[in-house]
Parts: structure tokens; sequence; C-alpha cells
């Protein structure tokens, strides 16, 4: 420890001889203030004296007598009432406590305890650690602290009603919990004890309210119960029962508000009759939280069957899906073959007429094979437009599921039981119509030639021979006409 934190403790002992003395400490984000008031005898200004030689820069401190004149210890008389005031400004993610009351005035502060990540203590010989901040001797200069942890998002006030603002429910619960068990003597860890003990027991209840000076907590069960708090009387017998419960409500996995709701049903079921809320946990606690744990488990036997369920009509779900998109890949297949067998037979008939010399009107069989074409492109672009639109009605389906009946699986999951499968089938899917669309191009180019070549075309091929310098000289194809002199 420096020699100026030295000092300053010797002469706070020193001052603490009178009985009279008053001794107060302001902590807040910016700064933190001690105020020292009492009759000092030469040894205590001789300590103050040494204190007021040896100031650092980042300390203010100030000497008045009994007229609240600036002077120096060693000016005035011994046995006369002077007064110290120390200022510091308090660093970032830290706070420095030079005596108990400044401790005790951080403990009862409804905002400070969360805004922190340590704490230095300059009358402490121990150290432990909250689930929040470590707490520590004080022995070197003040320097900032690592930055608050952003896992500690439980707010207790979420589960917790507070009927009026003096009600002083904890923010979160992060600061009165252990991170490791452990026991001192230290007058810092005894105080700590106490106010972990209030908060913890703000934590466990449905509703708390102050009436007339009295803290009133209600727990919700049947029948409910209304019950007082009285701090004076609370006993550290409860203490490790109590960092257990709270550590299982809020700090253990999710469900949280499912776990508060079954310990304070328990707790009110069976409630001592007359017995205040300090004295009734004493009694009542361990059972109700061996209660609510089974209670829990069961809970969870429940959801897993549920779950289970769920997966099970997922699953039938997807199935029905991907036969539903085999199906689509065997009909618009079924089609092709179809469209191909009445194109072949209308090529068939015709040159069967040919050879049997009947009859025929060439441009009749011209005008068939152009409607066969018009029907084939119609009837493949429908059918692959028609399955399109549902692909996209079964996609916004699953978004649908996804967030009301499967929102327990997480991403990866899902993708995985799910959106996988039904990729790999539309990805088949899409790979055989593609390989259909280029057979049916392959058709309608042929039956467009064949269309032209009976001259079912001849008259738009006339027209368009009149609007150009060039006229066709044969159409028994488009690309065989020839530009005449």
């Amino acid at each position: 420890m420096i020699s100026i934190l030295t000092d300053i403790k010797d002469a706070l002992s020193l001052v603490r001889e009178d009985r009279s003395a008053v001794i107060t400490e302001h902590v807040s984000r910016d700064y933190s203030r001690l105020f020292i008031k009492a009759h000092m005898d030469s040894a205590c200004l001789d300590k103050w004296q040494a204190v007021l030689l040896n100031i650092p820069e980042w300390l203010q401190i100030t000497f008045q007598d009994s007229s609240d004149d600036e002077v120096l210890p060693l000016e005035t008389a011994g046995g006369e009432c002077c007064s110290v005031t120390i200022r510091m400004r308090t660093q970032d993610n830290a706070f420095y406590l030079f005596t108990p009351e400044g401790w005790n005035a951080f403990l009862s502060d409804r905002d400070l305890p969360y805004q922190c990540s340590a704490v230095f203590l300059l009358f402490c010989d121990s150290h432990f650690d909250s689930c929040a901040f470590s707490i520590r001797p004080w022995g070197n200069p003040p320097i900032s602290a690592a930055a608050i942890s952003d896992d500690d998002n439980i707010r207790v006030r979420h589960y917790v009603k507070m009927s009026s603002i003096e009600a002083a429910i904890p923010l979160r619960c992060t600061p009165w919990v252990l991170r490791k068990s452990t026991e001192h003597q230290d007058i810092a860890f005894l105080m700590w004890k106490k106010a972990s003990l209030v908060n913890l027991m703000l934590s466990i209840v449905n509703e708390a309210d102050i009436t007339d000076d009295t803290v009133c907590i209600t727990l919700y069960g049947k029948p409910p119960k209304k019950l007082s708090l009285n701090y004076s009387d609370i006993d550290f017998n409860s203490f490790q029962t109590l960092q257990d419960v709270v550590k299982w409500v809020y700090l253990e996995g999710d469900e949280h508000e499912i776990r508060h709701t079954l310990l304070t049903s328990e707790l009110a079921r069976e409630w001592p009759e007359r017995l205040t809320f300090e004295k009734g946990i004493l009694k009542r606690l361990a059972p109700a939280f061996e209660s609510a744990r089974l209670l829990y488990k069961a809970h969870l036997r429940a959801a897993s069957k549920e779950t289970l369920k769920t997966l099970g009509e997922l699953r039938k779900g997807l199935m029905e899906e991907v036969q539903k998109i085999s199906l689509q890949t065997k009909e618009l297949s079924t089609s092709l073959w179809k469209d191909v067998a009445l194109v072949l037979g209308t090529i068939a008939l015709k040159y069967a007429t040919e050879q049997t010399r009947l009859p025929s009107n060439e441009v009749t069989y011209g005008y068939i094979f152009l409607g066969l074409a018009a029907y084939i492109a119609c009837s493949f672009l429908i059918s692959v437009t028609i399955n399109n639109k549902h692909f996209r009605i079964m996609k916004d389906n699953r978004e649908i599921w996804r967030q009301k009946l499967y929102s327990f699986l997480d991403t990866e999951d899902y993708r995985q039981l799910a959106e996988n499968t039904i990729t790999a089938s539309i990805r088949a899917y899409n790979v055989i119509a593609t390989g259909i669309g280029f057979v049916v191009l392959a058709i309608v180019f042929l039956l467009i030639f064949l269309a032209i070549h009976y001259g079912a075309m001849a008259g738009f091929i006339h027209a368009f021979s009149q609007s150009n310098t060039y006229h066709v000289c044969g159409y028994i194809t488009p690309w065989t006409t020839l530009p005449c002199p």
C-alpha cells in the first residue's frame, strides 16, 4: 500500500477514537467526497499533517479548524474540533472507497452496484467476487477497471412488481450473488452479505410495497400471501440457500419466469401462519426450492414430449412437401412425353397420307403444326409458372411455421431439419424442368419449321417481303430467301 493511503487509514483509525466523530462519504458516478469532523488529539493531528504534506495529484484535501479556517493540522491545538474533506474523481467502471460509511452508501444506492466491475476498499483486508464486480483491498493509485460485462441482461424488476418507488427492488441479482462460495469475517464482507440477503429476498417475491415504513411483500399462490419484511431481523443462516435459489431462478439457463413462478407458488402454498417473511424463509425456502425444482423437471419432460410431437409434425409436413415436388416433376415429365407423342402422331399421319397418295391440304397441316407449337409452348409455360407459384407459397408458409411453431429451434437446426431437404428437392426439380424446357424449345422450333414448310405462314412472309427492299423468292424456310435482281 502506498504511503498516502497508509497515512489516511491510520488517521481515520485515530479519528474513530472520538465517539462523537461524524464521518460521511458520498459516492457518485463523477466523484466521491469524504467528510470528517471530530475532536482530534495530537497523535491524530500528526497523522493528518503527514497526509497534507504528501497529497498526490488525484486527491484534493482540505483541513479546517473549529472556526472553519483552512489551516495545517499542527497549527491547531490538541483536542480541538477539526474537519477534513477529501475529494476524488471517480474512475471508469470502478469505485474507490475510504470508509465503511461509504461502502454502506454504495450498497444502499439503487444504481451504483450495477455500474461497475470493481470496487476497492481502504478498510478491507480480504477479497471476494460477486457475479457483477470484484471487491479488493485498496493499495495503489486509482485507475479505471475493465468494462462492465454485457452478459447480465436478466432484470429482476421484470418479474417482481414494485408497487411504490420506495420499495427498492434490485435491478439485477448479479451484484448480490457470489461467483464462488466463500466466507469471511471481514467487515466489508459482512456488510455486503447483509445487503445481499435483503436484495435476494426481494428477488424471490411477486410484489413489494412500503406502507407506514413497513416493507410488505406478496406471494402469488393458492392462497396468495401478504407478509411483512423486517430488515433488522434477517438471519444470516438463510444466506447460502438464498444464493442457490437465486442462481437457479435467474442465472441458470432460460425460462426465468417459469422458475420464478414455481418458486413463489411453492413458498405461498404452505407458509406458516403469523410468520414474517424473514422468519418464514428459514423454514419454507429449502423445501419450497426442492418442490419447485421437481415441478420444473416435470415441466421440462412435458415440454420434451410436446417438442417431439412438434418435430414429428414437421417431419410429416416435409415429407408431404417433398412428395408434392416429386409429383410435380413427374407430371411435368409426363406432359412432355404426351406432347412428343402428339407431335409424332401428327407427323406420322401427314406422311402416311402422302404415301397412300390420298388428297391432303398442305396448308392445313401447316396450321396444325403451328397450333401444336403454340399449345406445347403454352402448356409448358403454364405448368412451370403454376409450380413456381406453388413453391413461393410453400416458402412463405415455412417462414410462418418457423416463427410460430418452431421458434424453439435455432437457425442452424431448422436449416438442417427442414430447409436443406426442401432446397434439394426444388433444385432437382429445376434441373429436370430446365432439361424439359430445352426439349420443348426444340419441338416448338421443329413445328414452326414444318408450319413454314407447308405454307402456314406464307401470307406473313409475303407481307414482310413487301415492306423490305428485298423480297422472298421462296418460302421453304425463312433462312433460304435470296434477293432478286
